[in-house]
């Protein structure tokens, strides 16, 4: 802590893979405004009760930042008192494989023109595309921050967000936002009229024409698009209603119309002045008609803040995510200014449900190593092996080799040689194609087998552990270990023999014992005695390490309680949640095996069952699910996240999740319950989606 500020959610010399970055922390309670200075950029930053939040736009490299307390003579004053730190953008090398691409549509005679008061076009001397590509590009970089904020708040490591297309040449990192005519004239797309809402054809349209604009990445990208057309246009009772306006989102493109986009910020420069704008709608109408969707409360901050905060909503349904109680899938994003400004706290602050965040972690847009170089790209794309597949000439084998199994698909494989001496490890995705190689540098024993692995061509460890995997640049020894995603090694050939694995605790009396490949999860019920009275608790196991059986480690989760268990070779951990970031010692115990259960089995409750008969989707059992797996004919997998609740109800829900990637193909399906098992995997057709679907 330097003159009385303390920032408390990032560390000097980190880096990022985005470029938009927030900043929180501490500062003196006696001021209203903090001062932040990033190369020429200085901005100020409301702060309230001691604290602040602040925006900084990274250029690419190294940037210092300072924070400072404003003087009363001056706006931006010579620093009295400031903490200084650097922070850098290191983008990428290679493109993503997977993003969102942010378009501006305008009609076919190349007409830019969105609703704004007069002196906002004379501000920006009417260059309507021009500043139509700063508000686009500055809001994705905001869609895109918030994500991985919110993200890691909920559990999910650093910088899990989207991937936007980045310009190659600009001053400030911006992204890419691509300017599409239309086939149509403006009044042709206005003629579409209140179709855009009961049958979809303007959305449809919408659709199509930016499916011909780079075909190539149809099938990994989602559109975020706003369409230029938006206006007011005279009814036939001589009243003006707004035309050429949505809000739709879905499959591979979050639409939205450019009603709002006068009150967006163009940059950081503007921003915090945007979101904090009380002048009304009304009194800004007085030569151009502007439109009002604020949510009731009719100020230009308020319609910056929906209508931007609208936008992830509808990019939330193109990752996959339906309505929920509250967050960004309700109506939190009314409160997008709170998230980035520290003003009044809110009730309903913006954020993603529980529900959201679980579904987003297992995203392919939200992959923080989602690249591929374009020879591995086509390697992918041709690979069905299930293993990675060698050359003749390849020097490595995949025989009776370790393993350790990404969670989503995918594997990292360690690999013999006859004619190389290093030990090497080769990261396949889904399909078995290689991606990446990588040498052995160490294995450490702590708390079960780390694997420290090198790749020489991108400068970067990976460190595989029982319960994730996790990235550095700065070599084995380092404490700043960024987070990948989760995983666990493969069960080692020999435990395949033993039908059961025990684990005996004392005192006092009780056990743990498994239940391999039951539903395509492995489930440990504990039963102990307490009280004179038997209690049964049932977990999912969700890491295993186990080099043998005196060394295995296991981790099991209950939902029910959101509680984790550790289980080693001489004691049993208890932790919060899926991912404990504390262990705590709860008794010792051993392990056994045994080729039979012990007495008496206890009857696995609550697990999903889903098939299709009669042309219908049906659903068996009473465990409500949160997560469905879509499968396609080439492999792909896609989740769709939905809300814990009665079974009838989501089972019903389960076709439309389906029909945004398959309408026309037969597809693998199956669900994740509440307490983390999967379901049984089924075929179903597309005849069952176009039927109403039942549970029994």
């Amino acid at each position: 802590e330097i003159a009385g500020f303390r920032i408390t959610n990032i560390k000097n010399l980190q880096k990022f893979p985005y470029p938009l970055v927030q900043i929180q922390g501490k500062c003196p309670h006696d001021i209203s405004n903090v001062q932040v200075k990033c190369g020429s950029s200085v901005n100020l930053w409301p702060c309230r009760e001691g604290f602040f939040k602040a925006l900084v736009h990274l250029k690419t490299s190294t940037n210092v930042i300072c924070i400072s307390t404003p003087s009363a003579e001056n706006e931006f004053p010579e620093i009295s008192s400031c903490v200084c730190f650097s922070l850098s953008y290191e983008p990428p090398n290679t493109p993503p494989l997977f993003f969102v691409r942010l378009c501006y549509l305008v009609p076919n005679d190349g007409d830019p023109t969105f609703l704004c008061s007069a002196e906002a076009a004379e501000e920006f001397q009417n260059d309507f595309e021009a500043e139509a590509k700063k508000r686009i590009g500055f809001g994705g970089l905001l869609l895109q921050t918030f994500c991985s904020i919110d993200l890691q708040e909920q559990g999910y490591g650093d910088h899990c967000t989207f991937q936007l297309e980045m310009e190659e040449q600009s001053e400030l990192p911006m992204p890419r936002v691509h300017v599409i005519k239309a086939s149509k004239s403006r009044q042709e797309i206005l003629e579409l009229g209140n179709r855009w809402k009961d049958d979809q054809a303007g959305y449809q349209f919408v659709h199509d024409e930016l499916q011909q604009y780079d075909p190539d990445t149809r099938d990994r990208r989602i559109d975020l698009c706003i369409f230029s057309v938006t206006q007011y246009i005279e009814s036939d009772d001589g009243s003006q209603r707004i035309a050429g306006h949505t809000a739709l989102g879905g499959g591979s493109l979050a639409l939205f119309g450019s009603g709002g986009l006068h009150t967006w910020a163009s940059s950081l420069n503007n921003f915090v002045s945007c979101l904090t704008d009380s002048r009304t709608i009304a009194e800004l109408s007085t030569t151009t008609k502007l439109f009002d969707d604020s949510a009731g409360r009719h100020t230009m901050w308020a319609n910056f803040a929906t209508t931007l905060g609208a936008c992830m909503h509808e990019l939330g349904h193109c990752f996959g995510l339906p309505h929920t109680p509250d967050g960004i899938m309700s109506r939190g994003y009314d409160d997008w200014n709170f998230f980035f400004l520290n003003q009044k706290n809110s009730s309903h602050r913006c954020h993603w449900h529980r529900c959201s965040a679980i579904s987003l972690g297992h995203s392919p847009f939200f992959t923080i190593h989602n690249r591929l170089q374009p020879q591995q790209r086509a390697i992918a794309a041709a690979s069905p092996s299930p293993t990675p597949s060698a050359s003749p000439s390849s020097p490595y084998s995949a025989q009776n080799s370790q393993r350790w199994n990404k969670v989503g698909g995918g594997a990292f494989i360690r690999v013999t040689s006859s004619s190389v001496t290093e030990v090497v490890w080769l990261e396949v995705n889904e399909s078995g194609a290689t991606m990446f190689q990588f040498v052995e540098r160490e294995q450490i024993d702590d708390w079960g087998v780390n694997i420290i692995i090198f790749d020489e061509t991108r400068g970067m460890y990976v460190k595989l552990s029982e319960g994730g995997c996790s990235w550095s640049s700065h070599g084995v020894y380092h404490n700043g270990w960024n987070y990948i995603c989760g995983g666990a090694w493969a069960v080692d050939p020999e435990r395949q023999e033993h039908s059961h694995l025990i684990w005996l605790r004392s005192p006092p009396p009780g056990h743990f014992q498994e239940y391999p490949n039951f539903n395509e999860s492995t489930v440990w019920v504990e039963s102990t005695i307490s009280n004179g009275q038997q209690k049964v608790y049932q977990f999912v196991e969700t890491t295993r390490v186990s080099q043998s059986l005196a060394s295995t480690i296991i981790t099991m989760f209950d939902a029910s309680r959101n509680l984790s268990i550790r289980l080693g070779p001489t004691r049993c951990e208890w932790g919060s949640g899926r991912e404990p970031n504390q262990w705590n010692e709860l008794y010792s115990g051993t392990w056994q095996v045994s080729n039979s259960p012990l007495e008496p089995l206890i009857q696995l409750p609550g697990f999903m069952e889903i098939k299709v008969e009669d042309g219908k989707v049906k659903a068996l059992g009473d465990q409500p699910f949160v997560l469905v797996e879509v499968q396609d004919h080439q492999g792909t997998v896609f989740h769709f996240q939905q809300l814990p609740g009665n079974a009838k109800e989501i089972i019903e829900d389960l076709g439309d999740a389906v029909r945004q990637r398959a309408q026309h193909e037969t597809v693998k399906v199956r669900v994740m319950s509440v307490n983390g098992s999967w379901s049984n995997l089924v075929k179903v057709p597309p005849v069952a989606l176009t039927q109403s679907n039942s549970a029994n």
